[in-house]
């Protein structure tokens, strides 16, 4: 991210991002499309409320149409991430950076969707290069896990291990499930 900064001229960091590295490990795809569905639902709102070419709040007052176009870009955030099924709490702070009027140029929203690219394909280099010690948890297990072997419990969808169909196919024992034959 730093050489694209130096050759680009463009920030490329924002700070929606450092809680995103650290989510970054577990499900990149909804960290995508979450930053994505947050930049769209802000740049919709400043379209909404006539502010794409108004002052940032930094430059200017934070009046009933900032406001309105700040809750209402928050509510498109929730939404959508909830209706596509990826949920990435930081990308709220993404909708925040555009609906207060920070970035709100076509070309500033794809340095910041291309920061979010990079940081991704950060994630996945260092992912593939750290040492196993260095994963979360849950990933270790996933990989110390041999194929073929009947997983005994059924997780729930409240499990941080499941997935969205409230299976993980991991177990806490090689046991088979109550039932079967050994």
């Amino acid at each position: 991210m730093t050489l694209a900064a130096l050759v680009t001229g463009q920030p490329f960091v924002f700070p929606s991002l450092g809680p995103t590295a650290y989510a970054l490990f577990d499900r990149p795809r909804t960290v995508l499309f979450g930053h994505l569905v947050g930049v769209v639902a802000g740049y919709v709102s400043l379209g909404v409320f006539g502010l794409r070419n108004g002052p940032s709040t930094l430059h200017g007052r934070l009046g009933p149409d900032r406001i309105g176009a700040t809750a209402l870009a928050l509510g498109l955030t929730a939404a959508g991430m909830v209706v596509l099924g990826y949920w990435h709490a930081p990308a709220g702070a993404t909708t925040l950076i555009v609906s207060l009027g920070l970035l709100t140029r076509p070309t500033q929203l794809g340095v910041l969707m291309g920061g979010v690219v990079l940081l991704i394909m950060q994630g996945i280099v260092l992912d593939k290069l750290a040492l196993p010690t260095w994963r979360p948890q849950a990933v270790r297990l996933k990989r110390r896990e041999q194929p073929g072997v009947r997983r005994g419990r059924r997780r729930t969808s409240r499990d941080p291990d499941s997935d969205r169909t409230g299976r993980t196919g991991q177990t806490l024992s090689a046991a088979p499930p109550p039932g079967r034959p050994g």
